[in-house]
């Protein structure tokens, strides 16, 4: 009885304990977005001269939600010998621009699994719902270092940053009911590393420490 009382504890507090290291990355309050500051980190970004208008490098048509989004990938002037495929990411609805991001980093062509997932070589399609869908997208790596993770939302004719932090994307798992995203902060000589997952339930994006 004291053992089976026992058993019954520990599997609370596990469970309580887990149920604490998960956290939502934002909240939906009256069909207002509502975003979690710990999730975004700004971008390194320095002023440069001379680096407008920008190019654009290609362009996609998202048309599965009630609202069409356009996402417009562009480049600095002047900067086309640098990686990945732009600095900046502008997005569009209605034709009207919902969000400019913009990272001197720049972001990378989907590489590896990532591919798999994706139908155009910029980001990964999140679904979350009929009438909401985030995007991943993904920073240069350079010397196995973590770049910057970046994901937005796309919902009600907006699109919304609500996760940006430095990251390595160790592995997607997809399936009929299931999109995770499993992330480290591992650099190769770190003695401690911490690995996250990032998935959809409930009609938003989860987080954990794991």
């Amino acid at each position: 009885m004291k053992r089976t009382i026992l058993m019954s504890a520990l599997l609370q507090l596990f469970v309580t304990v887990v149920m604490a290291q998960t956290e939502s990355i934002y909240t939906i309050v009256h069909d207002s977005i509502i975003t979690d500051t710990q999730f975004i980190d700004e971008f390194d970004q320095e002023i440069y001269d001379n680096i407008t208008p920008f190019s654009l490098k290609g362009s996609q048509v998202i048309d599965s939600l009630p609202d069409a989004y356009t996402v417009n990938v562009m480049r600095y002037k002047g900067w086309d010998l640098e990686a990945g495929f732009g600095e900046v990411i502008d997005i569009k609805c209605k034709e009207k621009s919902v969000l400019q991001l913009k990272n001197s980093e720049q972001w990378a062509f989907l590489y590896g699994d990532l591919k798999k997932y994706s139908d155009n070589p910029y980001f990964v399609p999140i679904p979350i719902d009929a009438s909401s869908m985030a995007i991943l997208f993904v920073g240069f790596i350079r010397a196995n270092q973590p770049a910057f993770v970046t994901i937005v939302l796309l919902r009600d004719g907006q699109a919304t940053l609500v996760y940006n932090k430095s990251l390595l994307i160790e592995s997607v798992v997809k399936s009929a009911s299931t999109f995770a995203i499993n992330l480290s902060d591992d650099t190769g000589g770190d003695p401690v590393v911490n690995n996250y997952s990032i998935w959809v339930e409930e009609g938003v994006l989860k987080f954990r420490k794991i």
